[in-house]
């Protein structure tokens, strides 16, 4: 997983702009974020989430990329800037795996085609996934070391579908009567 370097990108991009003679393109390639609404662009008012400041800070610092995923909801319109790519495979209300919400959808498990609607998003080839999720277990009273057994799995899954790809796993915000302190350590 690639937590700090997750942390060290979005840090580092205004240092980027700091000092725009320093910084060349760098290629990221394709960029999949996947994960519940914070994903999507929670509240779902047309604002992209944090989509839109990443991708901003990531252009002023000059990296080329491609966001990848089959769904292009919640994308601000007009575009906030012109390279702004709206893909992404956020999905509202999401568990990371459903245990005890019937009805509710999961990212990890199976799905009509017998694989998972991560593996379904693997397609695309990412070189880089943006995972964010958990949030919505917790809601669910999911006990946090199932959860993040869950999202292990769910790296798991991402590593066995396109070996390549490197995982960056976002902390799990936490919201009033949610504790997420074992999942962000």
């Amino acid at each position: 997983m690639l937590r700090p370097a997750l942390a060290a990108l979005l840090l580092a991009a205004p240092l980027a702009v700091a000092h725009p003679a320093a910084a060349s393109a760098i290629a990221l390639g394709k960029v999949l974020p996947l994960g519940d609404s914070i994903t999507e662009g929670f509240p779902n008012n047309g604002d992209g989430g944090y989509r839109v400041p990443l991708q901003q800070r990531l252009v002023d610092a000059g990296y080329i990329y491609d966001f990848v995923g089959t769904r292009t909801s919640n994308a601000p319109n007009p575009s906030p800037f012109p390279e702004f790519d709206p893909h992404h495979a956020g999905y509202a209300g999401y568990q990371v795996l459903n245990n005890n919400n019937p009805g509710g959808g999961d990212l990890a498990g199976f799905q009509p085609d017998e694989r998972s609607l991560a593996q379904q998003q693997l397609d695309a080839n990412p070189d880089l996934v943006l995972l964010h999720a958990g949030i919505n277990d917790t809601f669910q009273g999911n006990a946090q070391l199932q959860i993040a057994d869950d999202l292990n799995a769910l790296v798991d899954q991402s590593y066995a579908a396109a070996p390549a790809t490197r995982v960056g796993l976002a902390s799990t915000i936490g919201r009033a009567n949610t504790d997420t302190s074992i999942l962000n350590r």
